[in-house]
Formats: C-alpha cells, sequence, structure tokens
C-alpha cells in the first residue's frame, strides 16, 4: 500500500494549509491526530505493520525518483522558486506498506528504501 498524506499542521505553513483546505471543503481529517511522520510511524506500527518506511516528498523526488526522470522534469518546467517548493513538499509524506517481509513495488517510488 502506498500512502500520501500532509503532515506538521502546527507550524505556519501547515496552519495556513489546514485552513486553506478547510475552506475549500477539504478538511485533513487525521492531522491533527497524527501531526509528525513520526506521529505516523507508530499509528501504523501500532497497528500491526511489521515494518512502515515514510519519507516526505523532498526525499521522494531527490532520493527515489530516477534522475533522468528529474531532469525531463525541469526542461519542461522551469523553476526558479526552490525555497518555496521545498517548503510545499515537506508537507506531505509517502509511506510503502509491507506485505509478507516485501515492500510493495511502486510505479513512482521503484525499489525504495
Amino acid at each position: 500500500m502506498v500512502m500520501y498524506e500532509q503532515t506538521n499542521p502546527h507550524d505556519r505553513f501547515g496552519k495556513v494549509m489546514v485552513h486553506n483546505l478547510a475552506e475549500r471543503g477539504c478538511p485533513l481529517l487525521s492531522v491533527f491526530d497524527y501531526p509528525s511522520m513520526d506521529a505516523q510511524k507508530l499509528r501504523f506500527l501500532d497497528r500491526g505493520w511489521g515494518c512502515c518506511t515514510i519519507s516526505d516528498m523532498n526525499e521522494v523526488y531527490s532520493r527515489h525518483l530516477d534522475q533522468k526522470e528529474v531532469e525531463r522534469i525541469h526542461k519542461i518546467e522551469l523553476m526558479d522558486e526552490f525555497e518555496e517548493w521545498h517548503l510545499i513538499q515537506g508537507q506531505a509524506w509517502l509511506v510503502c506498506k509491507l506485505v509478507e517481509g516485501k515492500l510493495v513495488q511502486d510505479t513512482v517510488m521503484g525499489s525504495v528504501m
């Protein structure tokens, strides 16, 4: 299983994110119950997951995507505001679930972590 969710609702950016999504009818229902990646990891381990690996989207982008694909994306979409982009990517995470001791393979992340 692969799951994508927001995190860090208590920092300045997170407060704006939570407010903006709620205003648009998309409340983040569990972000305050599990406000950090560590809290999310414990959430899954406490429910019997044998292993749980969580990466924020900055780590996914820098470590788990094929760098040729990243270069291709950079040629298509010229970005000059990396500071803001990294801030946004740090507010979301991706988790992969182990099935019978094997990491579920995902086409985006390949053989991750």
